[in-house]
């Protein structure tokens, strides 16, 4: 899903006035190793249900700028959000580059709660190390797949948790 994120963002995406991109050239290269995952990157899955939508739906989010206060310093830090819609199926992969003086640092990313929505894949649940299919009751329409999208903006990070 990373790749699939990296290419669709690479290519341009849905802006047609051509963002500046979000992923280094050295973060696109690192995913051609098998089993390598950028660090800060969540993945989730949802269901989707809505008879009047397209076969395929992609959204991206550039940004959200994100806040972590430590030590009395505030650092900004930008994620990118994509998020996939193929016929009942949502998937979604968030990153976040960290400064590189915070790299090493124990910090929560923290989201509205969507687990009536979704599934983790990424990172696995330390516990059990399993992915349950189906998530909760709530199955996504157009409008909550809009604010499914969306719900990045609404992040906080904090540290040292």
């Amino acid at each position: 899903m990373l790749k699939t994120a990296m290419a669709f963002e690479f290519l341009g995406g849905q802006d047609t006035g051509r963002h500046p991109v979000y992923f280094l050239q050295s973060e696109r290269q690192s995913l051609l190793r098998p089993s390598v995952i950028l660090p800060d990157t969540r993945c989730f899955l949802a269901r989707f249900k809505d008879p009047n939508a397209a076969d395929i739906i992609p959204k991206e989010t550039h940004g959200p700028h994100v806040s972590l206060n430590l030590d009395g310093n505030r650092y900004e830090m930008q994620g990118y959000s994509f998020t996939l819609t193929i016929k009942h199926l949502t998937l979604q992969v968030f990153v976040i580059r960290r400064p590189e003086h915070l790299v090493g640092e124990r910090i929560l990313i923290e989201i509205p709660n969507w687990s009536a929505a979704t599934v983790t894949l990424w990172p696995p649940d330390e516990t059990t190390k399993t992915v349950n299919w189906p998530p909760g009751n709530l199955v996504l329409d157009n409008v909550g797949l809009d604010i499914f999208a969306d719900r990045w903006s609404d992040a906080t990070i904090k540290s040292n948790v």
